[in-house]
């Protein structure tokens, strides 16, 4: 009877343990996602990313052809 009550508490803990990381995990970053919006730039968790790459742009409209 012990024996029972002991792999029902295991499952309980395991279950609790699944649950607090699937549930706790992405409400926290989606926390702190929140929380950046009011914050100082410099203050940030989740930095903006600096976008450095070079735009090429092909122009193929009428007006720009020579000939």
């Amino acid at each position: 009877m012990l024996g029972d009550s002991i792999s029902g508490l295991t499952v309980v803990m395991w279950v609790s343990v699944v649950l607090s990381a699937v549930i706790g995990v992405p409400f926290t970053l989606w926390y702190w996602k929140r929380i950046d919006q009011g914050a100082k730039p410099g203050e940030r968790r989740f930095k903006e990313k600096v976008d450095d790459r070079e735009r090429v742009t092909i122009d193929t409209s009428k007006d720009s052809e020579q000939g």
